[in-house]
Formats: C-alpha cells, structure tokens, sequence
C-alpha cells in the first residue's frame, strides 16, 4: 500500500514493510477469548487489547533493527487529535510511518470478516477514512488512500 500512494520515499519503503508486518505481534499475549469475542468488549477486555502496541514495543525493542521498528510499532494506534493509545500522541509527534501502518490497518480490518461483524464495503471504508481525514489519520495519507481506492474500482 505504501509504494500504490506515491507519497513514500523509496528508503522508507522497508521499515514500513517489516512494521506492517509485525505491527500487532503484541496480540500474542492477548487471550483469544478476547481477540475472536463475537460480540461488544466490555472496558476491562479493550483495555487489555490495548495494551498491544506497548508489548509489541517490549518485544522487538531487542531486536537491533537499523530502523525504528518498535517505535512505529508502539505508535501504530496514536490518532492526529491526540485521542490514540498509548501515549496520545498528536500531529508531528507520531511517526510518518506508524501513520501509513494506521491506515492501512484500519483498511485491512474493515475488509476482513470479523467474529463480531461481516467485512464491509468500499463505499463504507472510505466513508471512515474521510470521517477520520486529519482527526484520527494522517489527512495526506487518507486522501492518497481514497485515491487509490477509488482508482481501484
């Protein structure tokens, strides 16, 4: 999805792969009671998922990668208004990439079957991406995003 947007420069291009891959690692200490709950999470099961980013993060800061890979991984659920987690981050203060892998993530899990809910529709993902454009992702990243989307219909 990175190198479709045209807005990534070539040498980002890898740390993003190898992110995007590891991304949600910190689910392996999830219980999958939790990960595959057919119905609504109540506050004290989200608060466990979202302790995700934060053990991704402990879990591949060992690994000595020549790019910030646990840091994007730690910022990959941070919104541009500040209201993402872990830390509440803002704007400029989250990682360029995290904010591709944010995207991409949400794209990924609305067009995937869930045990809670059915995949959803074109049209209702790029409802959510403008809905969120600048408030929860990246404004640039979502408009290329849309492009794209459209572009592939």
């Amino acid at each position: 999805m990175a190198r479709n947007l045209g807005i990534v420069k070539e040498e980002q291009l890898k740390p993003i792969s190898i992110a995007s891959r590891l991304h949600d690692i910190g689910k392996i200490s999830i219980p999958s009671d939790i990960l595959l709950k057919p119905g609504k999470l109540t506050d004290s099961e989200f608060a466990v998922i979202r302790m995700h980013p934060e053990i991704g993060w402990a879990a591949i800061s060992r690994v000595n990668f020549p790019w910030p890979i646990a840091e994007i991984i730690l910022e990959h659920h941070e919104n541009m208004d500040g209201s993402g987690y872990p830390r509440g981050l803002k704007g400029q203060e989250i990682r360029f990439e995290a904010k591709i892998i944010r995207v991409a993530d949400t794209i990924d899990a609305m067009a995937s079957d869930r045990a809670y809910r059915a995949a959803q529709s074109k049209q209702e993902i790029i409802s959510e991406l403008n809905r969120g454009k600048g408030l929860i992702y990246c404004k640039e990243i979502c408009e290329a995003a849309i492009a794209y989307l459209t572009a592939e219909s």
